[in-house]
């Protein structure tokens, strides 16, 4: 019983390695999860909660779950399998927080030990999707001009997200640190490979999350500690960065004009069967038409693949069923699922763990939920096997106050 904590950080990691191949190989995360789960439970009954800083994400995460599970009132006969699939995926929603609720507090060096892993796990892909793209680089920048990205573990828009977490971790981090010591050093040197990095793999959701944070942080740095010299230094790598790339780094400058090629055939319906961008803007029209018949309660996730389908036939049918999307926009995932009404319970079951923090949440926690909000623009994350672990997991490792 007194090794169960050190047993539920070991579970802890293995979840964390297990995001890296959860496409491929997803027994090493449900493993970690199984086993987390019933450390969290055998070593302080639910009854009797210890972490109560937990408490915020055990009810926002777990009504957010609840909206799932209600949903199946309104699920056609024949989508029951995709009913239960739909709760398959969002178990962590309920299995993860409760059990970081039933434990004590986990001392500062675990926590510390979790993010270094994270960092490691990040770096350690990056290199390695680096070292092919190497391999392959013609091949790869060709990709670039079709839409297509080098082979990231996981997958790319996932793994920017990442990248931008690891990158605001390093951050964060090497500030609390005294100047010259090696651990800030180290630090820096992975933060400043992963946005170069970031660069290098050229996805948009990443690009997107990394610039916000960087511009976030020079606004801190002017307003709270009044370091001048920092805030300008990080503004200048933030401006500089994005035309250095364009100039020297082929995947970025391929994936800009391809961006700008794919928006402007989004006014030719059949340009959606070829052209990712294209395929989302349909696929938001498509989620408003099917929102306006069932405003206020939704269709449910179970019945949603239908419901699209059928307006897609009805609306465009030059689109062809291959390239049928859900929404990817998380807020209209939600509102064709669960109507306006599920959709405000469903908002603010999501934040409602950041907005208990207070007027000074821990950075890292607002770092996730920015990188997650931002994601949510142009992606359903919450709703991909990914996106949902990696979201739970670091809102409760980031919810961790560190003394």
């Amino acid at each position: 019983m007194p090794r169960l904590p050190q047993v539920a950080a070991g579970c802890f990691a293995l979840m964390l390695a297990g995001l890296f191949v959860l496409n491929t190989h997803p027994a090493v995360f449900q493993l970690g999860l199984a086993g987390f789960t019933l450390a969290g439970g055998v070593g302080n009954p639910i009854s009797k909660p210890a972490n109560w800083q937990m408490t915020p994400v055990a009810v926002g995460f777990g009504a957010l779950f609840l909206l799932h599970l209600v949903a199946g009132v309104v699920v056609a006969p024949g989508n029951w399998p995709s009913y239960w699939r739909n709760l398959q995926l969002h178990l962590p929603l309920i299995f993860l927080p409760l059990a970081f609720w039933a434990m004590p507090p986990w001392p500062a060096a675990w926590v510390r030990r979790l993010w270094l892993l994270f960092v490691g796990l990040v770096v350690l892909s990056s290199l390695g999707s680096t070292g092919y793209y190497l391999l392959h680089q013609d091949a790869i920048n060709l990709a670039y001009t079709r839409s297509q990205i080098m082979p990231t573990r996981p997958d790319y828009v996932r793994f920017s997200l990442m990248v931008s977490l690891a990158t605001a971790y390093c951050a964060v981090s090497a500030w609390q640190l005294p100047a010259g010591s090696p651990g800030r050093l180290g630090l820096l040197v992975a933060g400043g490979w992963l946005l170069f990095f970031q660069y290098l793999l050229a996805v948009r959701s990443g690009l997107l999350a990394t610039t916000v944070l960087g511009l976030l942080a020079v606004a801190w740095l002017i307003w709270k500690p009044k370091a001048y010299r920092p805030a300008a230094g990080l503004l200048a790598v933030l401006l500089l960065l994005p035309l250095l790339s364009y100039w020297l780094v082929p995947t970025f400058r391929y994936r800009f004009h391809n961006t700008t090629y794919d928006v402007s055939r989004t006014a030719d319906v059949r340009s959606a069967n070829n052209y990712s961008m294209v395929g989302r803007v349909y696929s938001w029209k498509v989620a408003r038409s099917v929102l306006a018949s069932h405003p206020w309660v939704g269709v449910g996730p179970a019945n949603l693949d239908t419901e699209l389908a059928a307006a897609y036939r009805q609306e465009y049918p030059a689109i062809e069923a291959a390239a049928y999307l859900k929404p990817h926009n998380q807020l209209l995932y939600w509102l064709v699922s669960f109507g306006l009404l599920g959709t405000l319970v469903a908002v603010a079951a999501f934040y409602y763990p950041l907005l208990r923090q207070g007027r000074r949440p821990p950075p890292l926690l607002l770092a996730q939920y920015v990188i997650l909000s931002l994601s949510f623009l142009v992606e359903p994350t919450l709703e991909t096997p990914v996106g949902l672990p990696f979201a739970v997991l670091f809102v409760l490792l980031a919810g961790q106050r560190l003394e």
